[in-house]
């Protein structure tokens, strides 16, 4: 079996696992519980460092989301949120040689969000997470690189609600890793701007 079959086993492996946390989360979940669905759409610079040898590192790119979240504990002006999501971003890295390969970027994430004034027309909140990052390059010559790591994240964000049941929010999320999707380990560290709007399903 080759590498790249690997990695889509891997990937696939990683992906149920992301799944079985989603279940179970939403079996604990009480039924007077608020559900909500989402899309963002991403800017991220996930290269603000090199690697050691060749400095290597990511070029800005964009992508998009969806995520998944619902209340776990709800006491006046103050909410805590569990958020899953996936994303998916497109970035480019120099190479040895002059090589400037693209990458395909999937990103499986569980988060904890603490929101203060979430019933208000404006609001704020703040989380961490743990996000499992799959890079996979892209080209017709050169070997294919593939690579998953865990990498922990942290946010923070500014919400609107502008309808009963839906909000827009703007998200600033960092966080720090590293791949060896490359010739050489790479770090993946960085921060992104993140913008989108939720539908609450149940209030």
């Amino acid at each position: 079996m080759n590498k790249l079959n690997c990695f889509y086993l891997k990937n696939m492996e990683a992906r149920i696992i992301l799944f079985l946390f989603f279940l179970i989360g939403l079996s604990l979940d009480t039924v007077s519980a608020q559900v909500g669905l989402g899309a963002q759409a991403i800017i991220n610079h996930p290269g603000l460092l090199k690697s050691d040898k060749n400095n290597i590192n990511f070029e800005p790119g964009v992508g998009y989301g969806f995520f998944v979240r619902h209340d776990v504990y709800d006491y006046s002006a103050v909410n805590l949120d569990v958020r899953y999501g996936a994303v998916l971003l497109k970035h480019r890295a120099g190479l040895p040689n002059g090589e400037n390969a693209k990458y395909n970027f999937s990103d499986f994430s569980i988060e904890l969000l603490l929101t203060y004034n979430h019933t208000k027309k404006t609001f704020i909140y703040g989380g961490i997470g743990v996000g499992l990052l799959s890079l996979i390059s892209e080209d017709r010559i050169r070997a294919t690189y593939t690579d998953q790591s865990f990498y922990p994240v942290f946010f923070a964000g500014w919400g609107y609600n502008w309808a009963t049941g839906f909000d827009l929010f703007l998200e600033l999320k960092g966080g720090f890793g590293s791949t060896e999707a490359g010739p050489e380990t790479i770090p993946v560290s960085g921060a992104s701007f993140n913008f989108g709007f939720t539908m609450y399903l149940t209030e």
